[in-house]
Formats: C-alpha cells, sequence, structure tokens
C-alpha cells in the first residue's frame, strides 16, 4: 500500500471518528482489487470484508445506506467479539458509483447522513481514469489500464474479467469475486507474453493502454452465450455468424459438415428468439429488437443486410486505440 493510499484511507477512519462513528473496515473502490486498497480494524479479515460486500453490492448501489436487520451476515458478525450489542451501518460513497465503503459501528439514533457528506469529500478523483473506465465499459472493451512506473493495475473492464470467467459481482471499479486477483494477475501476462492477443497497446497519459478484444462483438458473445444458454459448440458457430461465414465455410474453420452447422444455428436461432443469421447477430450485439420470441411459431422479419453495432458518439475521446479496438 502506498503512502497516498494510506493517507487517503486514514482521513476517512478520521472523517467517521470525528462523527464518533466507530470504523469496522473501509475499502477503495477506484481500482480492480480491493488487495491493497483496504483498511480493518483487526476485527475482521480483508477476504471477509471482500464477501461481505459481494453479498450486499446491489442493495448498497441502490440504497447507499445499509443499517440494522439489512446487516446480518454470519461472515461479518462471527469475528465481531462484540457483534450480539453492535449495530452496523455500511455506507457506499457516491452512492450510484461508489469509490468508497465503510462498514461501521453506530448506534440507533446516529445522524448518518453528515457521515456521507464528509466521506464523499474525502474521496479521490481521477477524471483520466473515470473516463476510460466508462468508456471501456460502455463500449465492452476487454481492457487493462497500467501504471508502469509503479508497476500496478489501475483499471480492469468487466468484459476483461469476463472473459477470465468471472461474472461480478462489481461495485465501483472493483470487482469482489474471489479470484479478481488471479485474474488480474493473468491478464497482465497475457498483456506482456501473448502479443497474439492483444489488438492494441498505447499510452493514454501517464497510463498504458492495453486492449484484448478485436471487436465489439467477441465481448457481447460472452454475455450472450451466458444469457441465452448458448453450448460452446453453439458459441464457437456463433463466432463464425459474427465474422459473416457461410455454412460451408464455417463448416471447414470447425471441421464438421455443413447439415451439422445448419442445425446448430437453427438451434442458435431458436434461444435468440431469432429466424435469421442477421438478427442472431443483431442480438448478440445487443441492437435494439425486440425482446426474444418464444412461440416458436410467430415470424420475424428478417432485415437488409448485416446490421453493425453502434458505438457510442464519444469513443473517439479515448484516442486512436480504443477507437481501433470497438471498429
Amino acid at each position: 500500500m502506498t503512502d497516498v493510499d494510506m493517507d487517503w484511507l486514514l482521513m476517512a477512519q478520521q472523517s467517521l471518528r470525528s462523527l464518533d462513528l466507530d470504523p469496522i473496515a473501509i475499502a477503495a473502490l477506484d481500482r480492480p482489487s480491493i488487495r491493497t486498497r483496504s483498511w480493518t480494524d483487526g476485527g475482521l479479515s480483508t477476504e471477509h470484508f471482500q464477501d461481505f460486500l459481494a453479498s450486499c453490492a446491489g442493495d448498497l448501489a441502490t440504497q447507499g445506506i445499509l443499517t440494522g436487520a439489512k446487516l446480518t451476515s454470519l461472515a461479518v458478525r462471527r469475528q465481531l467479539t462484540d457483534a450480539a450489542s453492535t449495530h452496523l451501518a455500511l455506507f457506499a460513497v457516491p452512492r450510484n458509483a461508489p469509490r468508497l465503503v465503510a462498514l461501521v459501528r453506530v448506534e440507533p439514533e446516529d445522524e448518518l447522513s453528515r457521515a456521507l457528506f464528509l466521506l464523499e469529500k474525502r474521496c479521490v478523483r481521477d477524471e483520466r481514469l473515470e473516463m476510460t473506465s466508462a468508456l471501456c465499459e460502455a463500449t465492452a472493451a476487454a481492457a487493462l489500464l497500467r501504471d508502469e512506473t509503479l508497476g500496478e493495475t489501475i483499471f480492469v473492464s468487466q468484459a476483461a474479467f469476463q472473459q477470465q470467467g468471472l461474472n461480478g459481482p462489481f461495485l465501483g471499479l472493483t470487482c469482489l469475486a474471489r479470484g479478481a486477483d488471479d485474474a488480474i494477475d493473468r491478464l497482465v501476462h497475457i498483456s506482456r507474453c501473448d502479443p497474439e492477443r492483444v489488438k492494441c497497446h498505447e499510452q493514454i497519459g501517464p497510463f498504458w493502454l492495453t486492449c484484448l478484444s478485436r471487436r465489439l462483438g467477441e465481448n457481447n458473445l460472452i454475455q450472450a452465450a451466458a444469457r441465452f444458454g448458448l453450448t460452446r459448440a453453439e458459441q464457437a458457430e456463433a463466432e463464425s455468424m459474427l465474422a459473416g461465414l457461410s455454412c460451408k465455410e464455417s463448416a471447414a474453420r470447425l471441421k464438421i459438415s455443413p447439415e451439422t452447422v445448419r442445425q446448430r444455428r437453427k438451434v442458435i436461432y431458436r434461444k435468440l428468439g431469432v429466424e435469421s443469421c442477421g438478427m442472431a447477430v443483431a442480438r448478440i450485439l445487443e441492437i435494439e429488437l425486440p425482446a426474444p420470441i418464444l412461440d416458436d411459431s410467430a415470424i420475424v422479419g428478417v432485415p437488409q443486410g448485416l446490421p453493425t453495432a453502434r458505438v457510442p458518439a464519444n469513443a473517439s475521446m479515448m484516442g486512436s486505440g480504443l477507437g481501433r479496438v470497438i471498429q
């Protein structure tokens, strides 16, 4: 943990204690892992705090403060010697895109809105990092951002975590899955030692951005496979469809018969609720279409030509690197 990190966490502790609140654990959520960006008073391990945050990430991001009966996690209370007499509160600051979380002991009558205000003032903001993360998530780019001077990975996109088999939960810029640290290490190794998988590597201000996705569809396919229940064989065929391959071309690529390809495509169409290759690609790329059709007898119109993914108008703000990745 750097001196800056320690100073930042100490300031958050002091802010809470100035309001007579007793902090148990604090974590920064402006990095992909809380491994070196957290503090506890010794009554709660970092691993259990991480698991606890993972269990209530959705409610926390929505509500901002969780108190009382909502904080009944045994993973937390087992480690607190005074659990029976302790009232707990959990803060997310700011609420919808938290950069900090704090678990504190409180009294039922404590006023907690003032604590939120003070903690938000203590949050360190990096506008360049926030812009990078927002654009990567908006374009589904599998990317990581590193400060090579410090040897630190400061951002990993959700799509990059998903390539490593981690689907969250996520809070702020942090993946709260137990395997997050190992996934980050693997991604760094790929960025350094597997040039065939690196689609762009260039400097963004003081940082280095490494993108591991060739185009938007690669990452959307991972999400579509999970959403629609595609098997590995069907996912491989969907890759051929995204590449614009015919049944014969896909059969040659996958070393199977064209008839097998046609049968797999029929199954893919049924699962996605469409009736053509073009609409299947559109569904995978999350182009705006009607909801999937559950009735096999329903007829869906076939669009003219192959649809292309829409990229946010401000994607060029990231510079040429990300722009090439999503083309």
